[in-house]
């Protein structure tokens, strides 16, 4: 790591102040590789003095950025760095993908991640999937879950840290139980710092796009309000472009996972679209779904 160090700061002296910011982040370099994705991108293996440097900047921005703009992490360290560290502390951001598997490894692992860290997260779904399922019974002190099915009793055992609610059908009644249950969360430790929002499309096949829209702000103001960071997820093919876009008007952020061809091969992408007033790379993420599993 020190010899790609040296070649990167050789490279740099062509630019007095890249140098002096390249040195000042060596000093801290002790400190900061506690984080762990610091010493990730050192130890990648470049071959060229140009990405060294390229890296460099890069991790230079990104301590920078990290001091002022706090960030939850994604649970995928590929993301996380196009992200310059994760999701933005008290963002909420919505993920546009049709219902694939990448998709809910991605959402999983948000929490799962949250979870590994001892923070309380919250799951808010129309569907239990294995990995909620497990971590609802492992971990009920930091894994909370709000079903909304007529089935939830034959989906999911009753405990404290599970709220079940029949559809989303009465949506101000939705909130009310909400609203109780995350004050029951706070009173047992703190309320959630992570939220996923499985619903919005089933919410907007249920209802007409003006009440859904009013019932999101509310919903998402109320999750704001506790100091959550939002996931949220929307199936494109299930709505008209305008209705996907009404939607998408109303988060921080923005990003898709699409499938595409290249090289003769298919392909799943994620790409960020938009992240108000926050940094990102303009970078697609190649999703490879047994990378994704095996986190």
């Amino acid at each position: 790591m020190e010899d790609q160090i040296r070649k990167a700061l050789e490279f740099l002296r062509q630019d007095l102040r890249m140098e002096e910011e390249a040195a000042a982040l060596y000093a801290r370099q002790a400190e900061e590789m506690e984080e762990g994705w610091l010493r990730r991108i050192f130890l990648e293996n470049v071959a060229d003095e140009e990405r060294h440097a390229e890296i460099f900047r890069y991790a230079i921005d990104r301590v920078e950025y990290s001091a002022a703009n706090p960030t939850v992490s994604t649970g995928i360290d590929e993301l996380d760095d196009i992200l310059y560290g994760g999701v933005p502390e008290g963002y909420a951001v919505i993920l546009i993908s049709p219902p694939l598997d990448e998709r809910d490894l991605l959402t999983e692992g948000f929490l799962r991640d949250g979870v590994d860290r001892d923070e309380a997260v919250l799951l808010i779904t129309t569907r239990l999937r294995g990995v909620a399922s497990g971590l609802a019974t492992e971990r009920p002190d930091r894994f909370y879950l709000m079903l909304c099915s007529p089935r939830a009793d034959l989906m999911v055992g009753d405990g404290p840290n599970v709220l079940k609610f029949q559809g989303v059908e009465n949506l101000t009644q939705l909130n009310i139980a909400l609203e109780r249950f995350l004050r029951g969360i706070s009173e047992r430790g703190g309320g959630p710092r992570r939220v996923v929002l499985d619903i919005v499309s089933d919410t907007l096949l249920t209802h007409e796009l003006r009440v859904a829209r009013s019932w999101l702000t509310d919903l998402l103001t109320m999750l704001k309000a506790g100091d959550a960071t939002v996931l949220s997820t929307l199936d494109p093919d299930m709505h008209s472009r305008d209705e996907a876009r009404t939607v998408i008007d109303l988060f921080d952020g923005h990003m898709d996972i699409e499938e595409r061809e290249a090289d003769g091969e298919r392909r799943r992408t994620l790409t960020v679209r938009r992240l108000y007033g926050k940094k990102y790379l303009d970078r697609e993420l190649v999703l490879d779904r047994d990378r994704l599993t095996r986190r």
